[in-house]
């Protein structure tokens, strides 16, 4: 792998990206991020999750009464394999632990807020000469208290608040505690070392002396959250790239409002990913949930919305999100086929089923479903087998561009750009001439060669379905100082009437891509 530099807000940041004309690979491994509250864990930091018993180890569960755990819950049930949990919190408090000290006590806070952030902490003297000095143990456990999480060791730390190994100074990187301002703003005497009957709350160990608290429910502004303090989704661009993202809200109340809607979708399009909606819970039949679409009139096609939301069998009376189920079936969809193969409809394969457990809250005929799809919303149906069926077939645009508004295609060309963005970094440590840039050529050619092999693209008779030309930028461009190349790329795709092509050019925070009007010879 070659390393690229890429700057930001922030500073600059150490890229990796594949070999001078490595292969880009045309098989998708996708990725789903969701937002939302917990009552453990990190806060705006992405966390993978490989099930949903790795959520709960991590986070400790969703606080009750919120949707992020039924959502996880809903995404693994339904084949979804790689999740990226972003914990995010609305006036939570962190708890803290009383050290005994041969005077008084040393308080530690939790760095993580929340109910169910369990640690402990151990004293030893081991190896240690200076009678002020200490050896400091921290633990993080799950929410049962039986299992370590993670683990901080601080050897030969000091209550001396002069000393280069004073205990807050230590603690300032910490992941787990902090030293509390009241312990740092007076005269610490040294922690006691802790032996068999010191503690009762384990040998050797002191816990919790009072529990942290989760907080409100999320606002707008807490789930956007800051480009420039990576807090919120911008948390996520640590992350190399993701599909799908999702914002929970509490277990009957309304979603996230216009200003993460709109917020969200260009971040979404910016990376080369859908935002999925949930109907409002105030639309409680079709006619409400039209009068809604018409009112918004959102038609964003890195935004994909549906309806009605769920109930599970055992538990009537409660209503949830199908968000966690849908990502789920699109995520194993494309983990089976391509990104540009539709849903099938058919439940024998149950590539578009949901569990059976889960339940429409409303009926949708088949004159509703074709009446939603016009306004960008994909229906829930029932198939033959009374499985309930997503066929995943609009985005939002679909409310007012045809084109736009095809899933598929928006799928395609999302994928596409991404693994060309990723797979041409090299690019930029690279000598800018012309063997560079045929390389480049050369690159994309063999991968999107290999996508019309698989049946990506609509082919005539003389005319593969997709055309590439690289190009270096002339002393015109306005991007000539911070750009690579540009890439010129367009293709058919098979469910389309017509041809796209887009304009893509390499720079050293990312790649910048503009839809581009069709020519005459751009074949």
């Amino acid at each position: 792998m070659a390393q690229g530099v890429r700057s930001d807000k922030t500073g600059m940041s150490i890229v990796e990206a594949p070999a001078s004309g490595q292969r880009i690979t045309p098989s998708a491994h996708p990725v789903a991020a969701f937002l939302g509250r917990t009552i453990s864990g990190p806060l705006h930091q992405p966390v993978s999750v490989s099930g949903y018993a790795a959520f709960e180890r991590m986070f400790g569960g969703a606080p009750d009464g919120h949707g992020l755990g039924t959502t996880l819950q809903q995404f693994f049930e339904h084949g979804g394999k790689r999740a990226v949990v972003v914990r995010l919190a609305n006036d939570a408090r962190c708890g803290y632990l009383d050290v005994p000290c041969e005077v008084g006590s040393l308080r530690l806070m939790t760095v993580n807020p929340g109910s169910a952030e369990r640690l402990r902490a151990s004293i030893d003297y081991d190896g240690i000469q200076q009678p002020d000095s200490f050896n400091l143990t921290v633990q993080r456990l799950d929410i049962s208290g039986r299992h370590i999480l993670d683990q901080e060791l601080y050897s030969g730390v000091s209550v001396d608040a002069a000393s280069r190994h004073f205990i807050g100074r230590a603690l300032e990187h910490s992941q787990l505690v902090q030293l509390s301002g009241d312990s740092e703003n007076q005269t610490l005497s040294r922690p006691t070392e802790m032996r068999a009957g010191i503690t009762t709350v384990a040998i050797g160990y002191v816990g919790m002396r009072a529990h942290g608290d989760d907080g409100r429910a999320l606002s707008d502004y807490d789930l956007v959250g800051s480009d420039r303090k990576s807090t919120g989704m911008f948390a996520l661009e640590t992350i190399p790239h993701f599909d799908f993202l999702y914002a929970a809200h509490e277990i009957g109340q309304s979603g996230p409002g216009a200003a993460f809607v709109v917020a969200a979708e260009m971040y979404c399009q910016r990376r080369n990913a859908l935002l999925v909606i949930d109907p409002p819970t105030q639309c409680d039949d079709v006619a409400a949930l039209v009068g809604w679409r018409r009112r918004q009139q959102h038609a964003g096609h890195s935004s994909l919305a549906y309806f009605p939301a769920l109930y599970h069998r055992h538990k009537p009376s409660v209503v949830h999100s199908a968000a966690g189920a849908l990502i789920g079936l699109l995520c194993r969809h494309d983990e089976r086929e391509h990104v540009f193969a539709a849903l099938a409809d058919d439940t024998r394969q149950n590539s578009a089923a949901l569990h059976r457990d889960w339940l429409p809250c409303v009926d949708v005929d088949a004159e509703d479903a074709l009446q939603l799809l016009r306004l960008g919303v994909n229906p829930l149906v029932t198939g033959q087998q009374r499985r309930l069926l997503f066929p995943g077939l609009v985005t939002c645009a679909n409310l007012g561009d045809r084109n736009a508004g095809s899933l598929t295609l928006q799928r395609l060309t999302k994928f596409i750009l991404r693994q060309i963005d990723f797979g041409t970094r090299w690019a930029l440590l690279a000598p800018q001439q012309a063997e560079t840039w045929h390389q480049i050529e050369v690159q994309v050619q063999r991968f999107m060669a290999e996508l019309a092999s698989a049946g990506a693209f609509k082919v005539a008779p003389g005319q593969p379905g997709w055309w590439v030309r690289c190009d270096a930028l002339t002393n015109g461009d306005s991007e000539q100082s911070t750009s690579a190349f540009r890439l010129l790329l367009g293709f058919h795709p098979r469910a389309i009437a017509a041809p796209v092509m887009y304009s893509i050019s390499q720079h050293h925070n990312g790649a910048s891509v503009v839809r581009t009007a069709l020519h005459s010879d751009s074949h």
